[in-house]
């Protein structure tokens, strides 16, 4: 099966005063690369592509050498543009994307509808994927976009998995026709992977009530609410059943 990895940059040094697409990693954002690796290497061996931005290049550079490979940049898997709107304290810059999410066809933040960035980010992974003859193929990104791509192409709720993507964080998809089959919104997930039945995989593709009907059988449902349960795994669980669109089960 081939598949496509979306993965969201690690932790960038927020510069005020300085355009977003030219910020680094911080180190702690660089460190987080190395554990990335490690979680991505059951993916390999796949192709490596980046956008043009700064922090893009430098988590691809950092899984590029750790995988001994090279990597390609794609400036069309750049984030959306905003480049104009200056630096906004988390609140507001919270409610504007919000705002894009809400209203896709009208410039409702920056430089660019969210038609327009889907449109560009789309067309460059089809590209890519007609172009790269790889089993799997790895696309190191942004958020919004990859939030974008994941509620046109696999019915996901954009702004939640938006606000749900950790940096760094991923998703694999199944392709050509996109399908979900993992979400990883923090590294920390990886803890939960032993503890969580194989079944649970199955909710970002299952309708609405069968995969609510399925948490309840395997008792995820109620371990949202156990301070048993090991963080990533309420993690990993909320990203799934978002992904299924249940509204019903808050942390």
């Amino acid at each position: 099966m081939r598949k496509l990895i979306l993965i969201k940059h690690a932790m960038p040094e927020v510069v005020p005063g300085v355009p977003a697409h030219l910020w680094g990693l911080l180190e702690d954002g660089k460190r987080s690369c190395l554990r990335l690796a490690e979680q991505l290497e059951e993916y390999r061996p796949a192709t490596l592509y980046a956008s043009s931005e700064a922090k893009a290049i430098a988590t691809a550079s950092a899984l590029a050498e750790r995988f001994h490979q090279p990597y390609a940049v794609c400036a069309d898997l750049r984030e959306h543009d905003r480049a104009t709107a200056g630096f906004l304290g988390r609140d507001e810059f919270e409610r504007a994307v919000a705002a894009l999410f809400a209203h896709p066809d009208e410039l409702a933040f920056g430089n660019e509808t969210a038609a327009a960035a889907l449109s560009r980010f789309t067309a460059a992974v089809t590209r890519i994927l007609a172009q790269d003859g790889s089993e799997h193929v790895m696309l190191v990104t942004h958020g919004t976009v990859i939030a974008l791509y994941l509620a046109a192409w696999v019915g996901m709720d954009g702004l939640q998995m938006w606000h749900a993507l950790g940096l760094p964080s991923y998703v694999v998809l199944a392709v050509p026709e996109p399908r979900a089959l993992d979400v990883v919104t923090s590294l920390d997930v990886q803890l939960a992977r032993p503890v969580l039945p194989p079944s649970v995989l199955l909710l970002p593709l299952l309708p609405c009530h069968r995969a609510l009907k399925l948490a309840q059988r395997v008792g995820i449902v109620g371990a949202l609410h156990r301070t048993s349960q090991p963080r990533g795994a309420v993690t990993r669980v909320r990203a799934l059943l978002l992904a299924s669109r249940l509204r019903c089960v808050r942390q």
